[in-house]
């Protein structure tokens, strides 16, 4: 028995049409996040890649290595966040550890972007494949996505996130649990 996160899917801003750019959002000095995957596959198909993440440091490009089509905007939540993963074509998640959920991946579709991510922990259950976004295996299955990325009706995005991952079907779920619970059954 479990109940998947969810987020204040009102409280994100629908964006219709998307810029040319990836985002990458997520803990850019832990090897297991993938940041350095994610700027390869922006290298080898020409697109920028805003990334987010990092420590907070006054020039965030100081402690990423020059790379032309990286932006490296360090830290950003709220408004800010969102907006960069709004305007983006895709979030590119190349985890490299069985993460149990990934809410960044979410948060991108609630904006309506989809997803293009390494087949690890939770995200076949998270991202529909060729649907809200692509699960793919390798770096290669990533960089064949993006080019695919279009294919992805951004409307249908937000609606997965709608109907899947809303704060009040993640309340719902929990109430469920207890009232279960209080009536005895175990798990």
């Amino acid at each position: 028995m479990y109940v998947h996160n969810g987020i204040d899917v009102d409280s994100v801003p629908f964006v219709e049409q998307s810029t040319d750019s990836l985002a990458f959002l997520g803990k850019v000095r832990r090897s297991k996040k993938g940041a350095d995957t994610a700027v390869a596959v922006a290298r080898r198909t020409g697109r920028t890649l805003k990334l987010m993440g990092g420590r907070k440091l006054s020039i965030p490009q100081s402690w990423l290595p020059w790379q032309r089509r990286v932006q490296a905007l360090g830290v950003l939540g709220g408004e800010q966040k969102l907006a960069v993963l709004g305007e983006a074509s895709a979030l590119l998640f190349p985890i490299r550890w069985e993460e149990p959920f990934g809410l960044v991946l979410i948060e991108a579709m609630a904006c309506g972007t989809p997803v293009i991510a390494f087949d690890r922990g939770a995200v076949s259950e998270i991202v529909e494949n060729g649907v809200t976004g692509f699960v793919v295996k390798d770096f290669k299955g990533m960089c064949d996505a993006v080019e695919r990325i279009d294919e992805i009706d951004r409307a249908v995005c937000r609606r997965h996130v709608e109907a899947r991952f809303s704060i009040k079907r993640t309340a719902d779920g929990v109430m469920d649990c207890y009232r279960r619970a209080i009536a005895g059954e175990q798990w």
